[in-house]
């Protein structure tokens, strides 16, 4: 064969290589492909706000906040809890007139995911509760609490909302949640870099393959998930809400803050957040604040350990009722009423469910994060 055949045999033999490994790298994908679809349903790879289901949506410039006109049953690990929003995207069953009616006092609620109230019925969050609480406290016919809590916010969401709804809404006061989430407040303050790579990352595709190291590679890649917390982030947090706290006091509207502890786990180590510094801040703008060190487990979601059950929400809500009729007490943070006492479904309490077995979801998420986690037990927004 002479020396022409012999390279053009090379060149064949080559490309038949190249060939049998493509083919058998689209086998060995396709297997895996097949394998993934078995055991991973597409909506356990979808980023919350992807699902069509979901009560969250994302705005092309990165804003977070509710679905319009939505209600829904979401399940707390045994346990089944519903929520309705209306036109204005408020966790409200009705829509919210821009002035309130003669006689009535109203407060807007800013905060994330515990001030929406996951895990709470519709009127049984800590904005439902307060509802209830404040008439008879402060010698009045009707109190509304608008629930503009939007879960997965951030203290710039919370300022940015306030900024919005504020001059539209008439109200008497201000009701804060101290914000979770630190890495949705980092996202948000690095120089507004564009949304699509900061904030909801690459688009979802039907191919589990790409799905699953979409979700795999979330936590490196995408601000919004990293649980990194700068030094001066917390500082920028509370930043924020004094800007809210400086705009309720210049129009002579009070303000309160409620102080959440992280989650049951953290709850269970003995760890507390130090509020000292938040009650420094905001106090010389008039904003008082107080929170319920929600101590027993009863206090907590069945699965959902990272919020508050409807009980946790009743006692936290009769601490901030305290706050707002008798005003700042030191410390700010109690454990009195206790939650197995007051109103409200939580997890052990006589006629509720009892407490699940087995790892919680909190306690999941740690292990796939590999203890990764933000502060409020979640890769950033929810």
């Amino acid at each position: 064969m002479g020396p022409v055949n012999q390279e053009g045999s090379r060149e064949l033999s080559t490309a038949k290589k190249l060939m049998m490994g493509l083919v058998v790298t689209l086998l060995v994908l396709g297997a895996a492909e097949l394998a993934l679809r078995a055991v991973l349903p597409l909506e356990d790879l979808l980023f919350s706000w992807e699902r069509p289901d979901n009560l969250l949506v994302l705005s092309e410039t990165g804003e977070i906040g509710l679905k319009f006109r939505a209600a829904d049953q979401i399940k707390d690990g045994p346990r089944p809890w519903n929520y309705v929003t209306n036109k204005q995207g408020f966790r409200e069953a009705l829509d919210l007139p821009y002035k309130k009616p003669e006689g009535q006092i109203r407060l807007l609620a800013f905060g994330d995911s515990f001030m929406f109230g996951i895990n709470a019925n519709q009127g049984a969050s800590l904005v439902g509760q307060l509802e209830d609480l404040l008439p008879e406290a402060l010698g009045v016919e009707d109190v509304e609490v608008v629930n503009i809590g939007v879960p997965g916010s951030s203290a710039f969401d919370m300022l940015t909302y306030w900024r919005r709804f504020a001059p539209l809404y008439e109200h008497d006061g201000v009701l804060l949640g101290q914000p979770h989430n630190p890495g949705r407040q980092k996202a948000m303050s690095e120089d507004r870099k564009r949304w699509y790579s900061d904030v909801r990352g690459p688009p979802p595709v039907d191919i589990r393959l790409y799905m699953a190291m979409r979700r795999f590679w979330a936590p490196y890649a995408i601000p919004a998930f990293t649980a990194e917390e700068e030094p001066r982030l917390q500082e920028t947090m509370i930043g924020d809400i004094k800007q809210i706290a400086k705009g309720a006091a210049k129009e002579g509207k009070r303000s309160w803050l409620v102080l959440w502890p992280e989650r049951w786990e953290t709850v269970q180590l003995g760890e507390r957040k130090n509020s000292d510094h938040w009650v420094r801040s905001l106090n010389e703008h008039g904003t008082m604040l107080a929170g319920h060190s929600l101590s027993e487990r009863s206090c907590w979601g069945y699965d959902d350990t990272g919020h508050p059950s409807e009980a946790g929400y009743r006692a936290t809500a009769e601490v901030m009722a305290r706050l707002m009729t008798k005003g700042q007490r030191r410390p700010p943070v109690s454990g009195d009423p206790r939650c197995s006492e007051v109103p409200g479904d939580g997890p052990g309490k006589p006629g509720s469910l009892p407490v699940p077995t087995g790892p919680t979801r909190m306690q999941r998420q740690h292990d796939e994060a590999g203890g990764n986690l933000t502060e409020s037990g979640k890769r950033g927004a929810p």
